[in-house]
């Protein structure tokens, strides 16, 4: 009720949603993840950040106390909690891991040492535990002093029973592979940085665009966007972002998992039947919006004038202290 806005208000902000555009685009990270790195720049680069690569490594041992280890049965029951709050509070009074798993050395298991992503010193990946109770096993920095850990109702007493901090070197599996995403990776933002100011500055067209796929055998892709709304493509924020701008456009877009450079081709504007369900549905999008508006102006205003009064208030203080 009460607010009445002019059609042409409501007919905005129905386009500027419902354009149907028609977009180019190319992916920026597969032409920058597409470069070749060689061994000298690998050696200079860890040279340059040897300090940085040290790892933290970590050797357990551990039980998991099952109802199947505990009790000899699946089934989870009143005595296999028992059995559990026994090894807390055996825990709690001072207990050393032997005492704690004399009757249960058979289930024993021993983690040689690992890094903190659960990779062992020859490459492998751990695989007897999932992501999230490792992460808790390697949280623990006091050795030999046995812990319970309870993760999503699977229970482990466990010890740590060494810790150590390598110097890796460029044999140690995986660095290489780790140093040249690293590089790709600075250079990629290097690249997009230097993009962005040449599109701000005006000496990147549509020429440059095509060129930059020819150069890296990148193909240009096309899509129409319906909407707004029309995730078909690209992400929510993604999509905003393209609807603040117009034909012609050339600009950067961070999505979910890559980073593309794209141009609005053309554009053509939806025409809203004003008797329809969707226009009533504008109506109230567009009073909102309107009000919304106007709030954050008084706020901004409001706020304004009261910095203004604090630091005359502030001002005058100190003036009065002389």
């Amino acid at each position: 009720g009460g607010l009445d806005l002019p059609i042409f208000m409501i007919n905005n902000l129905y386009k500027e949603e419902n354009r149907f555009l028609d977009v180019k685009y190319v992916s920026l990270t597969k032409i920058y993840e597409n470069i070749l790195i060689d061994n000298n720049e690998i050696e200079k680069y860890f040279e340059k950040n040897k300090s940085s690569f040290e790892e933290v490594q970590k050797k357990f041992r551990y039980l998991r106390l099952s109802p199947e280890i505990l009790i000899g049965n699946k089934i989870v029951n009143e005595e296999y909690f028992n059995k559990i709050d026994s090894f807390e509070n055996s825990i709690l009074d001072g207990n050393n891991f032997e005492n704690l798993t004399s009757n249960y050395k058979n289930n024993v298991k021993n983690i040689s040492f690992v890094n903190s992503e659960g990779i062992k010193n020859n490459g492998d990946k751990l695989k007897d535990l999932d992501t999230d109770t490792f992460e808790k096993f390697f949280q623990i920095s006091e050795i030999l002093s046995p812990k319970f850990i309870n993760d999503k109702d699977n229970y482990y007493l466990v010890e740590l029973l060494e810790s150590k901090t390598e110097m890796l070197n460029l044999n140690s599996k995986g660095l290489k592979t780790k140093i040249i995403n690293q590089i790709k990776l600075i250079n990629q933002i290097e690249k997009i940085s230097k993009l962005i100011n040449d599109i701000e500055e005006d000496k990147f067209d549509h020429k440059d665009f095509e060129n930059l796929a020819i150069k890296n055998n990148q193909k240009i892709e096309n899509v129409t966007l319906k909407s707004i709304n029309d995730n078909s493509k690209f992400n929510s924020n993604s999509l905003k972002r393209i609807y603040e701008l117009e034909k012609g456009s050339i600009f950067v877009l961070p999505d979910e998992k890559e980073n593309f450079l794209v141009t609005i081709v053309d554009e053509k504007n939806p025409k809203i039947d004003i008797n329809s369900k969707k226009y009533k549905n504008y109506v109230k999008k567009t009073k909102e919006a309107y009000v919304s508006k106007i709030y954050k102006s008084y706020d901004k205003y409001i706020n304004q004038s009261y910095k203004i009064d604090i630091k005359a208030n502030v001002l005058k203080r100190i003036e009065n202290s002389f």
